[in-house]
């Protein structure tokens, strides 16, 4: 277990994640350079986690594009099947 002083960044960012978690960050004892440096790491990892969901959206934008000449594909197919054209 970590002293309160000796707290990682993952910790912190638990802590600020929760109802009150500021309160705890400016318990652990931290200059305001240690919060800017903390600040700015948080927000690298919400601009890295935006940019993840960016490119699920994207992938998911593609499977649906497939998805869609598939069904027309499909439909094609079953329409000359059934009905001769």
């Amino acid at each position: 277990m970590q002293t309160p002083w000796r707290t990682s960044w993952d910790d912190l960012i638990k802590f600020s994640l929760t109802a009150g978690g500021g309160l705890v960050i400016l318990s652990q004892g931290l200059t305001a350079l240690q919060l800017k440096v903390f600040e700015k790491d948080v927000k690298a990892e919400l601009d890295s986690m935006k940019s993840k969901m960016d490119s699920m959206e994207r992938k998911m934008d593609s499977m649906e594009r497939k998805m869609d000449s598939m069904d027309a594909k499909l439909d094609k197919v079953l329409n000359k099947r059934w009905f001769g054209f």
